[in-house]
């Protein structure tokens, strides 16, 4: 029964769209399951993919990369090692937040976001190794983290060449009209609040209320 479903799910989703519009408007409940059936499998498969990268893949791949099947490898303070291991960690923090299943669900309390939050933690981590490496690491830099370094310079310069150039001086003056009702309206609250504060009422308010409290307080300790 699973494997007629698996099938009958694939060749619905194989169907053309004149056909699968004229399936949904005959039979609206069996393109519902369907519908759902196809959301369960795809689930499913991106979880399965997801776990392999996380668990497998990634760290053979490092491992490899890496030698560390080499008993003479030693060299940790390398870029080669310090800048590989903070990629290890964005992709593997990545992976795991990408996962449609958490190892601990969203829905229990306290702790239903913490393996989210460690997973991002563990991404940022990787982005400080990735720098400190690159920048204190001994040894030379490998040609394909160089070209990663280079590809991450030229995105955030660009990134910035639009954001000072394009979207700044649209933003400029939206802001600009944004803040003159917020410090018209501080400018008001200040003034009447200085106001009040001068007022003979309240200060002698506030000189009674500190007199009674200071005269309790002697009270009490006597």
């Amino acid at each position: 029964l699973f494997q007629q479903n698996i099938l009958s799910t694939f060749q619905f989703f194989c169907l053309p769209p004149s056909l699968l519009y004229s399936h949904k408007q005959e039979h609206p409940r069996a393109f519902q399951k369907t519908t759902i059936k196809m959301g369960m499998l795809k689930m499913i498969a991106k979880q399965i993919l997801l776990v392999g990268i996380v668990f497998y893949w990634l760290p053979i791949l490092w491992w490899t990369y890496n030698k560390m099947d080499d008993e003479n490898n030693d060299n940790f303070t390398s870029k080669r090692f310090l800048m590989s291991t903070g990629i290890l960690m964005i992709l593997m923090g990545m992976a795991y937040i990408g996962l449609p299943i958490d190892l601990l669900p969203d829905f229990i309390p306290l702790i239903g976001n913490l393996d989210n939050m460690l997973a991002r933690m563990v991404g940022g981590a990787g982005f400080m190794m990735c720098y400190l490496g690159y920048l204190f690491g001994t040894g030379d830099t490998p040609k394909e983290l160089e070209q990663i370094v280079n590809i991450t310079r030229i995105a955030y310069d660009t990134l910035i060449l639009i954001w000072n150039e394009t979207l700044l001086p649209i933003l400029i003056p939206y802001i600009k009209a944004i803040m003159v009702p917020i410090k018209a309206g501080t400018a008001a609250l200040l003034n009447y609040a200085i106001k009040r504060a001068s007022s003979v009422d309240v200060t002698a308010k506030v000189l009674n209320t500190i007199i009674q409290e200071a005269s309790s307080s002697m009270t009490a300790a006597t």
